[in-house]
């Protein structure tokens, strides 16, 4: 799949708006081709086809058509213009803060003495196969990062899939893995 971002949502809106448009378009002018084709079937079993009548409308009366569609379906954002404009930061800054970690990811996933157990060992000193948050704080400061208290929480919070305030080996992964397929392959494929 593709997904396009833009700066603002009115633009998004009005872009998703001109493709629905345009298939509806198309759905609409292939139901009047259908209903244009009139056929019969004979007892016989084959089908007898007619020639279909000219259409009354021209391509300039569809155009004209589509036009005054998107002119009439744009819509109005519920949102004040500043508190768009602040999703619409706050938004993109996801957008690139995403990008930014896929690449540093994906960086990680090409370093061929990088591999995912050894990386997870760091944290599980005891091997006990989950790392909590005193682990993770202490993994962390071994590599010279100092999070907050509040910081680790986020950090558990959003990958811990059981919600028990632990990180599994699974978890580790899936925080470390890149998304893109063929990078996390690369990884997830490497061995000790």
């Amino acid at each position: 799949f593709s997904f396009f971002f833009f700066n603002d949502t009115a633009t998004t809106e009005i872009y998703t708006e001109q493709i629905v448009g345009s298939v509806r378009c198309v759905q609409e002018t292939e139901s009047r081709e259908r209903k244009q084709i009139s056929g019969t079937q004979p007892s016989g079993g084959s089908f007898v086809y007619s020639t279909p009548k000219k259409s009354r409308a021209s391509s300039r009366d569809l155009d004209e058509e589509y036009e005054n569609y998107l002119r009439s379906s744009q819509k109005k954002s519920p949102m004040k213009g500043h508190e768009e404009e602040e999703l619409v930061k706050a938004l993109t800054e996801l957008i690139s803060l995403d990008k930014e970690i896929e690449s540093v990811k994906c960086d990680l996933a090409l370093k061929v003495d990088f591999n995912l157990f050894d990386a997870f060992k760091i944290f599980d000193i005891s091997s006990k196969g989950s790392i909590n948050a005193r682990e993770l704080e202490e993994g962390l400061n071994f590599l010279s990062i100092y999070p907050s208290q509040k910081e680790l929480y986020l950090l558990i919070r959003r990958y811990d899939k059981d919600f028990d305030g632990v990180l599994r080996y699974s978890d580790f992964c899936d925080m470390i893995s890149p998304k893109t397929p063929e990078y996390s392959d690369i990884l997830s494929n490497r061995t000790p």
